[in-house]
Parts: structure tokens; C-alpha cells; sequence
């Protein structure tokens, strides 16, 4: 169930079982980390919200091991993917900081262009992820013209023989390719 669906009696009681995490001791960073999943998954559905497990204790074939895998130090705790769109976050208790490992991690994500963000509370990773997930109107502007571009050169196509949900689906994922490429040329 979506979060702006919800009753208030609805909301009350997810937020009574969000507590029930947050009140176990020691694990301050992971308490949050929970919220915020839970949070995501519910208000966004659509959306993947997922934790890359990099840290805890491992023996040492078992790090060793990891580290052929793939595992990468100072990675963030978070990755979420919406529509063109991923954000990096990196969830940290009240007084937590970055380790240099986590920097420079946030620093090459950066430099790569994408987004990242250091978060310390569900209400802060609320904020980022409404603010992240907002179009500017310049992409919105892009969007609706490459929408209609594409709708209409569906249509006038003799050979389409797409139902109504299927052209406005493909013109739609036609217009984010179009975007894509606008945007991809403005970079270059």
C-alpha cells in the first residue's frame, strides 16, 4: 500500500511497527536503515530501493573471498533506482560520520554524475528522496514534447497496428530514449 493511500489508522500503525526497530540497542545505523527501506518500498512501489551488504564482521577467507567477488570498501549503504534516475545513500546515527573510504566513494559517484546523499534520520532520507525524485521543468518540457513526437509518428505509421495502452506505453518509452539522447548530447 502506497503511503499517500494510507489512513491515518493505516499510518499510525506503520509507525508503530517502524519503532519496534528502532527501539533495539546498538545498532543505531541499521535501525534507520530499516525505516528508510520500509519507507521507500512502501510510499514507491514501482521503484528498488536495495542495500549492497558490505559490512559486518567476516572471517578472513570470507573477505577475501568478497573482495574477488566485487566488494568494494566505503560503498553506500543504499542504491535506489526510479525512472533514469539512481541516488547513492549513505545512512548514518546523529553523530556518525563518513570513513575517507565512504568519501572518496561519494566523490568518484559524483564525478560520474550521479546523485548521493548522506542521511541521518528517516525524515532527512524522506526529504531527499521527494526532492531527487521531482523533474525540473526543463525535463519535464523535454518529456512532453518527445511524448508527443513519438505518439504521433506512431500513429501516422500504417504499419503500427498497436491498441491505445500500447502506443501511449511505447510513445512513452520513446520519449525517454529521446531525452536520453538530449541530454546524453548536451554532456558531449
Amino acid at each position: 500500500m502506497r503511503m499517500d493511500s494510507m489512513t491515518a489508522k493505516q499510518y499510525r500503525l506503520w509507525c508503530r511497527q517502524q519503532q519496534s526497530h528502532y527501539s533495539r540497542k546498538g545498532h543505531p545505523e541499521r535501525n534507520i536503515q530499516i525505516a528508510c527501506v520500509n519507507w521507500f518500498r512502501a510510499t514507491f512501489p514501482e521503484y528498488l530501493c536495495f542495500s549492497v551488504p558490505n559490512g559486518g564482521s567476516r572471517n578472513a577467507i570470507e573477505a577475501h573471498n568478497l573482495k574477488l567477488e566485487g566488494a568494494l570498501a566505503g560503498v553506500s549503504d543504499l542504491i535506489c533506482v526510479a525512472l533514469n534516475k539512481v541516488i547513492f545513500i549513505e545512512l548514518k546515527c546523529e553523530r556518525g560520520r563518513q570513513t575517507p573510504k565512504q568519501r572518496q566513494f561519494e566523490a568518484a559517484i559524483s564525478r560520474l554524475g550521479f546523485t548521493y546523499a548522506l542521511c541521518h534520520s528517516l525524515a532527512e532520507f524522506i526529504n531527499i528522496i521527494q526532492d531527487w525524485l521531482k523533474m525540473d521543468d526543463r525535463e519535464k518540457t523535454l518529456f512532453e514534447e518527445a511524448a508527443l513526437r513519438a505518439l504521433n509518428g506512431l500513429c501516422a505509421n500504417p504499419d503500427y497496428n498497436g491498441d491505445n495502452e500500447d502506443t501511449a506505453n511505447d510513445a512513452v518509452e520513446i520519449a525517454h530514449l529521446f531525452v536520453d539522447k538530449l541530454n546524453e548530447a548536451e554532456r558531449n
